[in-house]
């Protein structure tokens, strides 16, 4: 029996990072940014885990409470890091593309291009922008927390090196 899971597949990784892309400010963000936020709007409820500033306490709690047996993740760390090949790739995929700027990704930063998403994706992510209020919550909580140091969101998640972080 064949069984999809959309964790690994490459173009449902270039629809979340577009759809990540969408709802955030437009700016160049550091590839691990992206990609702390890519595994967040993957596994929504794991965001219930992550150190956030007590302004997000309702988000944190609300997520908590839908969070069901089915929905573990063993390791979140590993998954994360599992998840490395498949997004570089992505990234690498939207660069060709011309979605997201090639100079940036060349230096490990992700900036938006001005290339139009053709039609029926960008339908399909103001779709899921309209119908998953709590997901743009998640990515506009996670996007005002700082990347790096012993406060930011590498520190805050568990998933990320931070120690050597320049604050």
């Amino acid at each position: 029996m064949l069984i999809y899971n959309q964790t690994f597949d490459i173009y449902h990784c270039a629809f979340r990072i577009l759809l990540s892309l969408s709802v955030l400010p437009e700016k160049e963000y550091p590839i691990g940014f992206i990609r702390l936020i890519d595994f967040y709007v993957l596994f929504p409820h794991m965001v219930s885990e992550v150190r956030l500033p007590a302004k997000y306490k309702s988000l944190k709690s609300r997520l908590k409470s839908s969070q069901n047996s089915y929905n573990d993740i063993p390791s979140p760390k590993r998954l994360f890091n599992d998840l490395y090949n498949i997004q570089i790739q992505c990234i690498n995929f939207l660069s060709s593309l011309g979605l997201i700027d090639r100079v940036k990704v060349i230096e490990k930063k992700i900036l938006k291009s001005n290339t139009d998403i053709p039609s029926d994706i960008a339908e399909l992510i103001e779709n899921e922008i309209s119908n998953n209020e709590t997901l743009i919550q998640i990515i506009n909580s996670l996007c005002e927390i700082p990347y790096g140091g012993t406060n930011g969101l590498k520190s805050r998640t568990g998933l990320m090196e931070y120690r050597y972080d320049v604050d």
